[in-house]
């Protein structure tokens, strides 16, 4: 502690730091480093680029950034938002409740419907009720994954607000309706795009009239991002799908500003930091610009973020909890407006509780104790960020540009040019992965080849139910509101898809997710069962010349 006179004389002090240090050229700081280096390209040594092309230098200044203007969340904080994919609709509610006690502010729903391992089997009305028995809709938000199913689910999402008696206006949320991102990420549809775009766009209708806190339509980064998609492409190909959805609401009779409102963007962060923020600041600049060049005055940017799947890994898959708290870090610090993150085990197997726990309470130390929430733009003004928000903005939007020459988002994916753009930064990331040049900490470097592995649930080995046939003739009326009617009578989910199936289905090569470890697991999977089988590693020999 300071004595009070010192502490006295302190306070006389007049400390002004600026003129305290003399101002540095950056061309004699660079030649002292370069004296440093002795010989080594600079550029080489402490430059690096971005599988964008994108130059990240080791030192910014004012003269790097023309400082344009932001487009951050209204609010500060954010959802703390948990993802549930349990099978069973009971064990799904009973951990959407224990989150919902212990910190989370909103829940998604992932249904079986929208595939992969996991999902909720939510097949009728009562389903989803079992699901959300004693959630508040009003206080905590629901939103949905359920890929191609995602206007059915929100018709019977619709039904439950109606027989719980919900006040429509404060309930809050996301359907995710998202044709184009359900054909990216399966390569088909059950319908025609054209008619799933006409069933999208009757629920972003009834929702803009019934549900103003709700939203009806995803455009969904996270597929491209996890096809092995860069930055810049992830940002391109949401814009060009926002665009897409944005001329598909207007024609049907919303305005610019209401067709924006009803659109929630999904993007991937990862554990590249500095990337991350800068790839959703780009967003929020590059949808405003389209919705002000649309003709539209409200151009804020509904935001979730979610932490990337392809960076998560089996092997020592307690790395990941490092890896997704710096996403998440990167989340809050950009402006999303709500955040799940991953549980560290989600590779493995279904989400286990320790997972949900940890996952959960990243957010909330990022907000109640690091405080994130209390700035509104912790990266303004920082040289780095802004520059390299800048080229990246730049960057997509000129990728957007030649997705919309092309014709559209939907004629750019039949064709296969989105597919081959990812394709060709992909091959690119996994050689540089295989050659060690991008470390994956944990499995191709420091990998620990006695780790213990890890409790993970079995619900791997349940059998799915069976679902009962459709039984499309008993739905006469197709409308939203006579879907409603029927799903009240307890129609399916399989019901109203067979009863509304026009035209042959959409067909396109997928988007095939990967993760960044699987070349380097699936030789530790070798040799651990060549090990099971012979008692002893596999053998190299290293010859060094």
């Amino acid at each position: 502690m300071l004595a009070p006179r010192m502490k006295k004389n302190m306070s006389k002090l007049d400390l002004n730091l600026a003129e305290s240090f003399p101002p540095v050229a950056l061309e004699d700081w660079r030649a002292l480093v370069e004296k440093a280096l002795k010989g080594a390209d600079f550029d080489k040594k402490l430059g690096t680029e971005t599988y964008d092309g994108l130059k990240i230098q080791p030192l910014y200044t004012s003269a790097d950034t023309a400082g344009g203007a932001r487009a951050l969340r209204p609010e500060n904080l954010w959802d703390v938002r948990t993802c549930h994919m349990a099978p069973d609709p009971q064990k799904a509610n009973e951990n959407i409740l224990q989150d919902l006690e212990r910190g989370a502010t909103s829940v998604t729903l992932k249904l079986a419907a929208a595939g992969g391992d996991f999902g909720v089997e939510v097949s009728t009305l009562a389903d989803l009720e079992t699901a959300l028995d004693g959630v508040i809709l009003e206080l905590a938000p629901v939103a949905f994954e359920a890929g191609a199913m995602a206007v059915f689910t929100a018709i019977e999402h619709a039904c439950l607000m109606k027989k719980k008696d919900a006040d429509l206006a404060r309930v809050r949320g996301a359907f995710n309706v998202d044709p184009v991102g359900s054909l990216m990420a399966s390569g088909t549809l059950p319908t025609s795009l054209d008619q799933a775009l006409t069933q999208a766009m009757d629920v972003a209708k009834w929702s803009a009239e019934n549900t103003p806190g709700m939203t009806a339509m995803k455009v969904d980064g996270r597929v491209v991002h996890a096809a092995g998609a860069s930055e810049a492409q992830e940002l391109g190909v949401s814009l060009a799908t926002g665009l897409f959805y944005l001329k598909a609401l207007t024609e049907r009779g919303l305005s610019v500003d209401e067709a924006a409102r009803q659109i929630l963007f999904h993007f991937a962060v990862d554990a590249d930091f500095f990337l991350s923020i800068a790839k959703l600041r780009a967003a929020r600049r590059l949808w405003a610009q389209l919705v002000g060049a649309c003709g539209g005055k409200d151009n804020a940017m509904n935001l979730h973020a979610e932490t990337a799947s392809r960076m998560m890994t089996q092997r020592d898959p307690q790395v990941n909890m490092l890896r997704t708290t710096m996403a998440a870090f990167a989340a809050g610090i950009a402006g999303a407006d709500s955040v799940t993150v991953r549980t560290f085990d989600s590779a493995l197997d279904l989400p286990s509780r320790f997972g949900r726990r940890i996952a959960r309470n990243t957010q909330i130390l990022l907000q109640e104790e690091s405080n994130l929430g209390k700035v509104a733009d912790p990266a303004g003004g920082a040289w780095a960020l802004e520059s390299l928000t800048d080229e990246l903005a730049e960057k997509a939007w000129s990728l957007f540009q030649e997705i919309e020459a092309e014709g559209g988002i939907a004629v750019a994916l039949q064709k296969g040019s989105v597919q081959e753009r990812i394709s060709i930064t992909r091959d690119a990331r996994q050689h540089d992965i295989a050659m060690r040049k991008a470390p994956i900490t944990g499995v191709s470097e420091f990998p620990n080849l006695y780790e213990a592995p890890i409790e993970t649930s079995t619900a791997k080995a349940e059998g799915k139910k069976k679902p009962k046939p459709p039984a499309p003739e008993t739905i006469t009326d197709t409308s939203f509101t006579g879907l409603m009617d029927a799903a009240l009578k307890d129609a399916s989910i399989a019901d109203m898809a067979a009863a509304t199936q026009k035209g042959a289905p959409a067909e396109i090569t997928p988007l095939t997710p990967h993760r960044l470890s699987e070349g380097f697991e699936a030789l530790r999977d070798a040799a651990d069962a060549h090990l099971a089988k012979t008692k002893h590693r596999p053998q190299i020999f290293l010859a060094n010349l």
